[in-house]
């Protein structure tokens, strides 16, 4: 399916008509836009009191990721969603389960591909030995409501296209996934709802089952410290386990930060 043949006015109905299957669902008002500048924002602005919000759009034109990079899409090449939500839950916890939230849905679309989570927030694609980059999660909070975002890169790029995604991420429609993004924004708010409503151990074991970095050489920066190491164990509510050349360290995962963000911030 392409962009071009997606009813974008009939989301907001399908997306509605599928909230009473969900158990315990995590929103009650559903907005759907063809365009927004970004919908983290408009999350934000329709904010209700004690209630959750999913904003869906078509095409996001200043959308941002983590730190404030860019995650924009001008051609309606992705899906972003986000939640607003009245929550205690800290955002450690909110970022992990919507990664498993957005890694189901990949999973749901491309049930064959090998899909993983690569802490602390990207879904990846691994394929010849490299992690492509199909989704990621922001969480940002204002006045107590969490307002969180999922990306997931649906269809590619066109070389006449200009788009602020690397050239070495992937998309949906590169690994043969279902590229219907209402299905994929259904199965996303289903997903959250009952990620949200897990205990912090299930939490815990299904990201162990799709980690991307136990295994794995890293390198980190924890309270300002480099650290390079194999990645031996990682909890993604507390910690991750290094084995350095000095010997193990474990790093909480709310003071650490990969090396790869850290260059990108200089």
């Amino acid at each position: 399916m392409s962009r071009r043949a997606e009813d974008i006015t009939r989301w907001a109905d399908a997306i509605e008509a599928a909230l009473p299957s969900i158990d315990a669902c995590c929103v009650s008002k559903v907005l759907v836009y063809d365009k927004v500048s970004s919908t983290q924002d408009a999350a934000w602005r329709h904010r209700l009191p004690g209630k959750g919000v999913v904003v869906v759009s078509s095409v996001q034109t200043a959308g941002r990721g983590q730190r404030g990079r860019r995650w924009d899409d001008g051609f309606g090449l992705t899906l972003p969603v986000s939640f607003a939500l009245s929550t205690a839950m800290d955002d450690v916890g909110l970022a992990a389960r919507a990664g498993l939230a957005a890694l189901d849905a990949c999973c749901a679309a491309a049930p064959t591909a090998d899909l993983r989570i690569k802490w602390p927030n990207d879904i990846v694609w691994r394929t010849n030995g490299l992690d492509r980059k199909l989704a990621g999660v922001l969480v940002e909070r204002r006045d107590g409501v969490a307002v969180v975002g999922v990306g997931i890169n649906v269809f590619r790029v066109d070389h006449d296209t200009v788009c602020a995604r690397p050239p070495r991420a992937g998309c949906l429609e590169d690994i043969g996934g279902n590229t219907d993004r209402c299905r994929l924004a259904i199965g996303l708010v289903r997903s959250f709802s009952r990620w949200l409503g897990t205990p912090d151990d299930g939490v815990r074991m299904h990201w162990r089952e799709r980690d991307a970095m136990v295994g794995t050489r890293r390198a980190f920066v924890c309270d300002g410290t480099d650290i390079e190491g194999e990645v031996l164990a990682l909890d993604p509510l507390a910690s991750i386990v290094v084995r350095t050349a000095s010997g193990e360290r474990s790093l909480a995962v709310a003071t650490t930060r990969t090396a790869d963000a850290v260059r990108a911030d200089a």
